[in-house]
């Protein structure tokens, strides 16, 4: 009897160590989730937005990050702590492969009008349509950031590549897929674009309306800023559209930004004549025609409660510190009279 009641009660200690233990390997299963980083496929990680998407994210320090890129390896991305992963616009097997090896769980999505889709209203839209239907065959897609335009469907169709992010906005919504939109109007960053012709040179800021028109504007580090949130509270911005918008400025304004965060006094020029925006690039001068005459309509005010610090020019100009020929910007104290320009700055009337 005593032999069975040690046994007996060996038993019930054991059952009883078995299920704390088990208890203990649930709570530490639960804690490592809770604990684990999502993986991030940044599309268009080399680009004016995405490239600021993969550095907000790292800053961030919540996620793995995972820049597609065509160019494998690749320093830009090296440089930022971001693994980059083959890619290439229009083909689902490379997108399938992105998200496989990245092991995505959410997507920073873009699509290239301008390069991949050579400005072709269908080719654009296809790119995208492939993109969301991988992300659906894979089947592990929490969330995904879709990087559109601001008043998307109030421009004419002859602005083409705001009509494509329209269509493709419409494509994400029926997917099924949990999504959020960022809109964002015209970037501070067109105002040192070298790969357009238009770098940011020592006593000239220019781009493609007269000093008159007042635009809005946004920098790309407060489109990542808000891509940031996005990604880390999707529950609470699915199937939201937030426009990004910094600032509402003319050319003369910009210039004084400018002259005040270099030291040097500036003026507003045209980067592109109207005339030659129409022959050679007819999307653009579709565009500028609707600034002109409508403009953009989004909130600064309500972008500001998501993304409090965004920038203006001067703020921009600031942070950048310097020209596009790597010269660093040499401020003045207030009262101080600016610089005169170079005398070989080159003029464009």
């Amino acid at each position: 009897i005593q032999f069975n009641s040690i046994l007996g009660g060996r038993s019930k200690r054991t059952a009883e160590e078995s299920s704390t233990g088990w208890w203990i390997s649930c709570l530490r299963i639960v804690m490592f989730r809770s604990k684990e980083t999502k993986s991030i496929l940044v599309i268009g990680s080399t680009g004016r937005v995405g490239t600021e998407v993969c550095k907000a994210l790292k800053v961030a320090n919540d996620f793995s990050v995972f820049g597609a890129t065509r160019t494998v390896p690749n320093k830009k991305l090296e440089d930022m702590g971001v693994k980059a992963i083959k890619f290439e616009f229009g083909s689902m097997e490379s997108m399938i492969s992105a998200l496989k090896e990245s092991n995505a769980t959410m997507v920073f999505m873009v699509t290239d009008f301008w390069v991949a889709a050579n400005q072709k209203f269908d080719v654009e839209v296809s790119h995208g349509m492939m993109m969301i239907q991988a992300m659906k065959e894979i089947g592990t897609i929490e969330h995904v950031v879709f990087n559109s335009v601001a008043d998307a469907e109030k421009t004419p169709p002859e602005v083409q590549h705001f009509a494509t992010k329209l269509k493709l906005e419409e494509e994400l919504k029926l997917s099924g897929l949990s999504y959020s939109v960022l809109r964002p109007v015209a970037f501070l960053e067109n105002l040192d674009d070298p790969a357009n012709m238009n770098p940011l040179t020592k006593g000239t800021v220019k781009c493609l309306w007269d000093a008159s028109l007042t635009l809005k504007m946004v920098a790309c580090a407060d489109i990542a800023k808000a891509a940031v949130l996005m990604f880390k509270d999707p529950k609470k911005f699915q199937g939201q559209i937030i426009d990004c918008v910094g600032c509402q400025v003319n050319g003369d304004e910009i210039a004084q930004a400018l002259s005040k965060a270099s030291g040097v006094r500036c003026v507003w020029q045209i980067s592109l004549p109207r005339p030659l925006q129409y022959l050679i690039i007819p999307d653009v001068y579709y565009m500028v025609s609707w600034f002109y005459e409508v403009g953009y309509s989004s909130s600064i005010e309500e972008f500001k409660k998501i993304v409090p610090d965004a920038m203006g020019p001067f703020e921009w100009f600031q942070a950048k510190g310097q020209w596009n020929n790597g010269d660093k910007f040499s401020p003045k104290p207030d009262g101080e009279p600016l610089d005169d320009p170079a005398a070989d700055t080159c003029s464009i009337q």
